[in-house]
């Protein structure tokens, strides 16, 4: 089940000011999820003693937040110019491994002169690893002797420029930078278990519409 309210503002082509959306809803899942540390009699599922069932736990929850501004206008266009943008959501820590998310940036149409219908934009985005979730870290740590990476959040940046070549034909070059992919997990093909290293990603992505 999910719900949302929206408050749009300064949509009229004639409005004195710059427009923009403010979101806020919320979602309830009925089903059961496990617990992320603990077994069905409370022992930490790391534990040798522990049964190695998850804890199930009833419904799950999540609350957001989206907002949409446009910060810059360019004289005399109705849709050239800079926009913002930036998003948040939590859901509980003990049944959901992220438990908090944010992203925001920039776009930018029109930015070079005489390449009106082209958006260069920059974003970044953030998720963070629940607490429940680090405590299993830490009991595998704890309960084995061995050190192994603490999970904790991955975060990310872009930097992108869609070309407009002709009209209904783009060309949108890609960049990403990822700090601790999978939220600083170990690297599965490393024999030391140290984490998976910063990941820096190209792409290139075209559509045609006709």
């Amino acid at each position: 089940m999910i719900g949302e309210i929206q408050y749009a503002y300064n949509q009229d082509k004639d409005a004195p000011g710059l427009p923009g959306t403010i979101r806020l809803g919320g979602w309830h899942h009925f089903g059961s999820f496990a617990d992320q540390r603990y077994d069905i009699v409370g022992l930490p599922l790391a534990d040798p003693k522990s049964l190695g069932i998850a804890n199930r736990l009833r419904g799950n929850d999540g609350i957001y937040v989206v907002i949409d501004q446009m910060v810059y206008r360019e004289p005399g266009s109705t849709d050239q110019g800079i926009g913002a943008f930036a998003r948040i959501s939590a859901a509980p820590s003990d049944r959901n491994t992220i438990s908090f998310y944010a992203d925001g940036g920039l776009t930018w149409k029109g930015m070079i002169p005489g390449r009106g219908d082209d958006t260069f934009g920059v974003s970044f985005a953030y998720s963070r690893i629940s607490s429940r979730a680090r405590g299993f870290d830490r009991d595998i740590e704890s309960f084995t002797g061995s050190a192994r990476p603490i999970r904790s959040s991955e975060a990310l940046i872009e930097v992108t420029y869609q070309a407009q070549i002709l009209p209904g034909w783009t060309v949108q070059p890609d960049f990403q930078y990822v700090f601790r992919p999978g939220g600083n997990i170990p690297n599965p093909r490393d024999p030391t278990s140290a984490r998976i290293k910063n990941a820096a990603v190209f792409g290139l992505r075209t559509t045609i519409r006709y």
